[in-house]
């Protein structure tokens, strides 16, 4: 059985909607040194402008799934949706993706979130 994922999404977002029509999505694992394409990101939302083309973010075309992936991220993880939970408490759904393509750069660090920071992975993760 290959690898699954799950991702939960506020239902009144546009990546909700993206996904919901393409039943696919991807997770761009950002890279330490894209710290500041994370905080542009994580402050505009996709109802509002393309992210992409507002923040000149480089993309490369995805080996599995329709879409584009981040490029210089520390991993892309492309995926298919297999099953979803739409009907949770609040606004949010739960979509569960088959992993269908998995790359890394082991020359970068991932960027974490966490108790609304931002975190630099070393040799040891430490708060």
């Amino acid at each position: 059985m290959p690898p699954l994922i799950a991702v939960s999404l506020s239902k009144t977002s546009r990546t909700y909607e993206i996904i919901e029509k393409s039943g696919e999505f991807a997770i761009n694992v950002i890279a330490d040194n894209q710290l500041d394409l994370a905080k542009k990101f994580g402050g505009a939302h996709g109802h509002e402008l393309d992210k992409f083309k507002e923040f000149d973010v480089a993309t490369e075309p995805a080996s599995k799934i329709g879409g584009s992936l981040l490029s210089g991220c520390f991993a892309n993880i492309e995926c298919r949706v297999i099953s979803s939970v739409r009907d949770l408490q609040g606004n949010h759904a739960v979509c569960i993706g088959e992993v269908l393509s998995f790359k890394m750069n082991e020359g970068l660090r991932p960027l974490v979130w966490l108790k609304n920071r931002y975190f630099r992975v070393g040799t040891e993760c430490r708060l």
